[in-house]
């Protein structure tokens, strides 16, 4: 058993029971009170210090208990007046020191102690935090489950099984009886003045401690209203988690950027020092060029034009005569492996005429898309998926393509984003249909110098980004027809074009 010691001296409940049998009625009452049908043992009983109430300093827990716990109040019936109810409050003490409790009857006699940090950590059981502490009271008064025992002199709450409060009245001397005789004169009705003045000194103490009792009551409702301090900050917790997961975003993107300005850097270095070796190279051929000008007697601003039948080599090719342009298989087996490869297929699925996106092209594993990269030596193969690999980003090169597939960007292109999107699976598009459609598309631009079929490959790769990498895919939750569109729109978006502008046919 565990009390805590105060003004009226350290008392266990065996040593309250051992008092002799001619006590005060009131200490039989008292003694009523502890008996094990009313209260559950062990039972630790708070009484009020006064030698301690205003000397403890508040810890970390109780600070954070202190922060958080509102005025408490409540009412329950008496048990010493049918009918009559009990008014009870508790809240922090306004220095932090400790916790005050305070009880009024229906005749205005009032009941309160203080008890200190130092004796609310000697009764809280073990393992308990003030916090858990804090919040069981506050359940207890708001949901009206406190038990309240009285006997004359004192009011016992009890928050707990084995947690009680002991409240003494506050003006205690002036309820018990007078042992001695005629203690002085009496008035006309038959009260001594003394007892007068303590009656009228413990109404006006009652009353104070009432106002006192509604004035917690009033902030308890209004910090109810307003939310419990982990409500209010709970929007605030959140915010500061999106603004985080915010920041990590923009460093991600701000190293990515830091990536591309380098790689810009090293392509910028290495083409000042394409363009100073060609100034190089020019200038040795107009030194040439002017030698031999002077050795022929020839005038060197006289350009002689270039014979019929010599042009530059057309960006575009001519309309095709049969279905399907030449390409290359082991380009589209190895594009089919990287962004579709084959999961443990069995044999007998590429048979299978429901399987027309696996018409054309049997798919590789992972693994064996791995094994083939590594052993494919340096030619145009390996550059072209080289490239292929960085269809995600805005410098993808659609002119090395163009150089290493027999003008075919847009039709190699158009193949590994079907591919990347998966479209011919998930539409289950006959690829021999899609392969050729994408032939005739490229072939149905004409070989012009900027409305060709590069550009068309350009733009196809440009509405890939915006789709994909710039996130409209998932911001407008695209479905699969809706980017299967925006492909093809990319893809024939100059289909045909002659060349020219609206003024030249005007």
């Amino acid at each position: 058993m565990r009390t805590v010691g105060g003004g009226r001296g350290k008392q266990t409940i065996a040593e309250k029971r051992s008092r002799s049998k001619g006590s005060s009625d009131s200490t039989s009452g008292e003694d009523e009170l502890f008996s094990s049908s009313l209260c559950p043992s062990p039972l630790t009983i708070a009484r009020p210090s006064s030698s301690e109430s205003g000397q403890s300093t508040p810890s970390k827990f109780q600070t954070q208990w202190m922060q958080w716990l509102p005025p408490l109040f409540a009412s329950c019936p008496d048990p010493a007046n049918a009918g009559q109810v009990l008014q009870l409050s508790a809240r922090l003490t306004t220095n932090g020191i400790g916790l005050q409790l305070a009880c009024v009857d229906h005749a205005a006699q009032a009941y309160s102690c203080v008890i200190s940090n130092t004796q609310l950590e000697s009764i809280k059981p073990f393992g308990m935090t003030f916090q858990d502490l804090g919040k069981h009271m506050e359940e207890q008064f708001v949901k009206g489950l406190l038990k309240v025992y009285r006997s004359e002199g004192q009011v016992m709450l009890i928050v707990r099984e084995d947690i009680c409060f002991e409240l003494p009245q506050t003006d205690e001397g002036a309820t018990r009886p007078s042992t001695s005789g005629n203690s002085g004169p009496r008035s006309a009705t038959g009260a001594s003045p003394r007892t007068q003045a303590s009656a009228t000194s413990r109404e006006g103490e009652g009353m104070a401690i009432v106002q006192e009792m509604i004035t917690h009551a009033l902030q308890s409702v209004l910090l109810r209203k307003m939310g419990s301090p982990d409500a209010q900050l709970r929007p605030l917790k959140l915010k500061v988690e999106k603004l985080k997961t915010q920041i990590q975003n923009l460093e991600h993107l701000k190293q990515e950027l830091m990536l591309h300005i380098q790689r810009n850097e090293e392509e910028e270095r290495q083409h000042m020092e394409t363009y100073n070796r060609l100034q190089t190279t020019l200038h040795t051929v107009k030194q040439e060029y002017q030698r031999l000008c002077n050795n022929t007697d020839h005038d060197p601003f006289d350009i002689i034009d270039p014979p019929d039948g010599v042009t530059e080599g057309p960006t575009g090719r001519a309309p095709l005569e049969v279905d399907c342009r030449r390409y290359d298989q082991q380009i589209l087996t190895l594009l089919k492996g990287r962004f579709c490869p084959a999961t443990d297929v069995p044999n007998e699925a590429f048979q299978d005429e429901g399987n027309k996106w696996m018409k054309v092209i049997r798919p590789v594993t992972s693994k064996e898309y791995k094994s083939q990269m590594e052993n494919l030596p340096r030619c145009k193969q390996r550059i072209v998926l080289e490239c292929m690999d960085r269809v995600d980003e805005w410098d993808f090169d659609v002119w090395t393509i163009q150089d290493m597939t027999d003008h075919g960007a847009m039709f190699y292109t158009a193949y590994a984003l079907f591919l990347k999107w998966d479209l011919l699976r998930r539409l289950n598009i006959d690829e021999q249909v899609a392969i050729n459609f994408f032939s005739q598309v490229e072939a149905g631009y004409h070989p012009n110098p900027y409305h060709n079929a590069l550009h068309a490959a350009d733009v196809l790769h440009i509405m890939h980004f915006i789709v994909g990498k710039g996130n409209a895919a998932d911001q407008l939750q695209l479905p699969e027809h809706t980017i299967l569109a925006c492909l093809l729109a990319g893809m024939i978006h100059d289909y045909d074009h002659p060349g020219v502008n609206n003024n030249f046919h005007i």
